[in-house]
């Protein structure tokens, strides 16, 4: 058996996973020059996929990981953080977000696998780890624009030696039209992230949602709020935000508007805020204090925990830290493990609370 993934050399990348017997990928080709050839075993192994149009912020291509579960009809992506950058300081002189300079096969290979095979819950295939989506397809989508994966510019920053690209959200659009067209029938599509790609795993929300029309799309993100206004105050990212077509409850310039506005226009999917009782990293970003960021959270929390659909809920852990997904399978302040509210939370029956 092989696995023929085919990639079209256009501004979008197409492509799709053929296999010799059934599973959940679709069975139909766009037939390429480039192609290449993944020997078996394919399944629950990752593979490296560079993606044509794919940048970093220094222009070099990169592209995404996934990994393959027999007969999945589940497909949960992973979105990395790492920080950002809006100008020559934070971009050049001593910069505040990873991967800038490129991210490849050998970083993912020698970084990254590691942590999503033995760290990672919700990459879990071991049954130890009790991760309710052992049995679905996987993406990981890498960080490397600076951007929070929704910036669409290319800048050069005043007295910078080179631009930088800030082009989060094209290519997450391309990894986005990958997946569809390489499983079209998928049943439930569940976007995450963690810090950095927790913001663009929420921004992405309805790019994620127009490319799998027919699924129910949810949303889990960790360790990202934000003061009100932030997404007017990085103008050089030219940040995507949804239309008020597309989410009519949306606030412009609001992130924290952002998840209860779409749970409301989602009412079959659910959505899930995680974070530390209190931040540790994310007020240096935000340009703000830790005690008023704290109320920002709290203030959130309540909101999303309120929202009229009921499916939309919070899972916080006790004391300071940022990014709760590092943790092997943490606790909420309430003891309640994150294994078993992921478990709660993918069972479209249960009854879904804040923890």
């Amino acid at each position: 058996m092989r696995v023929i993934l085919t990639a079209a050399a256009s501004t979008f990348f197409f492509a799709t996973v053929l296999f010799s017997l059934a599973s959940s990928f679709s069975t139909t080709a766009f037939l390429q020059p480039h192609r290449l050839l993944v020997p078996s075993p394919a399944y629950d192994t990752w593979h490296w996929q560079e993606a044509e149009g794919n940048l970093c912020a220094n222009g070099s291509p990169t592209g995404f990981a996934y990994n393959l579960h027999p007969n999945a009809t589940e497909l949960v992506f992973y979105i990395a953080g790492g920080g950002g950058c809006w100008d020559t300081h934070t971009c050049f002189t001593k910069p505040i977000s990873a991967n800038l300079d490129g991210y490849n096969l050998t970083m993912f290979t020698s970084r990254t696998k590691g942590f999503l095979d033995n760290k990672l819950l919700l990459f879990a295939r071991d049954a130890k780890r009790k991760n309710p989506f052992a049995k679905a397809n996987y993406i990981f989508v890498p960080y490397c624009t600076g951007d929070f994966h929704a910036g669409d510019n290319v800048i050069t920053y005043q007295g910078a030696p080179a631009p930088i690209h800030h082009k989060g959200l094209n290519n997450m659009r391309n990894i986005l039209k990958f997946a569809s067209n390489a499983m079209p029938d998928a049943q439930d599509v569940w976007v995450s992230g963690t810090s950095a790609g927790c913001y663009g795993a929420t921004l992405n929300y309805v790019p994620a949602k127009k490319a799998f029309p027919d699924a129910r799309v949810h949303l889990i993100g960790d360790s990202c709020e934000a003061p009100p206004g932030w997404l007017n105050t990085k103008p050089s990212w030219n940040l995507y935000q949804p239309s008020q077509a597309d989410c009519p409850k949306c606030q412009k310039d609001e992130f924290n508007s952002l998840l209860p506005a779409y749970s409301l226009h989602n009412p079959s999917s659910r959505f899930a805020s995680i974070s530390f009782k209190g931040e540790t990293v994310l007020p240096g970003y935000m340009q703000t204090t830790a005690e008023e960021l704290d109320k920002v959270i709290d203030g959130y929390f309540t909101n999303v925990t309120h929202t009229p659909t009921n499916q939309a809920k919070t899972f916080m852990t006790a004391g300071r830290g940022h990014c709760v997904f590092f943790k092997h399978d943490p606790l909420s302040a309430t003891n309640v493990s994150l294994s078993s509210w992921f478990a709660t939370m993918r069972d479209p029956n249960s009854f879904f609370t804040s923890v």
